[in-house]
């Protein structure tokens, strides 16, 4: 081979090579967090990640697909009573069994994300839960180190946005507004 086609091919293969496309699974200790208030207590219940569906380029990260997707019955407070009370009248976990989120549009101070990178995005999607959709705006930080990523953020929803019902006990009404947590922990694997 020539000298010169031989560079232009390798090039070429260098240029293939450097924009991986990748799909990445949530581990285990992924989880989503909700802090909730009656005004007088403080409690949170964590729940694991069912599922995560990510497609990214590396070298294009704002063309991200993500679709998150949690179950509010795996939800534990470490109160049974709360609990139950939870996924029965505030969630309603037999009509609706899952929380999912949906990605819309990714805005990143770098538009790409290689080994050894950490990136600030703002995700901008779908929250459907209990029945209703509503836009939601996400900050989250995420890293990569070789085929591991790890993606933090938080975010707050109003349970009256979902028509969901607000626990009372006695005269203690659970607040409107709620914070949510979460952290994922995965791992990349090449896109066929």
């Amino acid at each position: 081979m020539v000298p010169q086609a031989r560079r232009a091919l390798l090039l070429f293969l260098a240029a293939l090579l450097s924009a991986a496309t990748f799909q990445g699974r949530p581990l285990p200790e992924s989880f989503v967090e909700y802090r909730a208030s009656d005004g007088h207590n403080h409690w949170s219940g964590r729940a694991p990640i069912s599922s995560l569906q990510l497609n990214f380029d590396d070298d294009n990260l704002m063309g991200a697909r993500l679709v998150v997707v949690v179950e509010p019955g795996q939800f534990d407070s470490g109160n049974f009573i709360r609990d139950a009370q939870a996924r029965s009248s505030v969630f309603n976990i037999a009509r609706y069994p899952t929380i999912i989120f949906t990605v819309t549009r990714i805005s990143a101070d770098l538009n790409n994300l290689p080994s050894g990178a950490t990136r600030r995005l703002m995700m901008r999607g779908i929250l459907a839960m209990h029945g209703v959709e509503r836009s939601l705006e996400v900050p989250v930080t995420v890293s990569r180190n070789g085929n591991s990523f790890s993606a933090s953020g938080e975010f707050r929803v109003l349970l009256s946005d979902f028509g969901m019902a607000r626990p009372r006990f006695f005269h203690l009404i659970v607040e409107d507004l709620v914070e949510v947590a979460f952290s994922v922990q995965g791992e990349l694997t090449l896109s066929p």
